[in-house]
């Protein structure tokens, strides 16, 4: 079967049918062992979306042309500033959380994606 990509305002809507379905946040919590409070800043746009919960709807977070092309643009950055310490100095990102991202064991978040200037996009399949 097809995967077919969903944004951020889709799976938000997703979450919502699939918590309404079972009843409300608490029992959606309690069936999926996820936690509540944190369900519901994800659902107030307060939090983004993890992938425990986007594993409880069926989805998973695939890394979009845009993260790719944000990765492409961030080491060209890194290269000119010279070093990752240099360009977190000048941009104002944790030098730490800069290498998680270069390394791939984290996404590119808003601190990197405002020092960038440019805008998240998050696609879900």
């Amino acid at each position: 079967m097809p995967s077919r990509s969903l944004n951020l305002v889709q799976v938000q809507s997703l979450l919502r049918a699939d918590v309404a379905m079972a009843g409300g946040q608490s029992e959606w919590s309690r069936r999926t062992g996820l936690n509540r409070t944190y369900l519901n800043k994800v659902l107030r746009g307060k939090k983004p979306i993890g992938q425990r919960i986007s594993g409880a709807v069926g989805l998973r977070k695939v890394p979009s042309r845009t993260e790719i092309e944000v990765l492409q643009l961030l080491h060209r950055e890194i290269l000119k500033a010279g070093s990752q310490a240099e360009w977190a100095r000048r941009s104002g990102v944790n030098r730490t959380y800069l290498n998680k991202v270069i390394s791939g064991r984290k996404s590119p978040g808003p601190a990197i994606l405002n020092a960038l200037k440019i805008e998240e996009m998050n696609v879900y399949v």
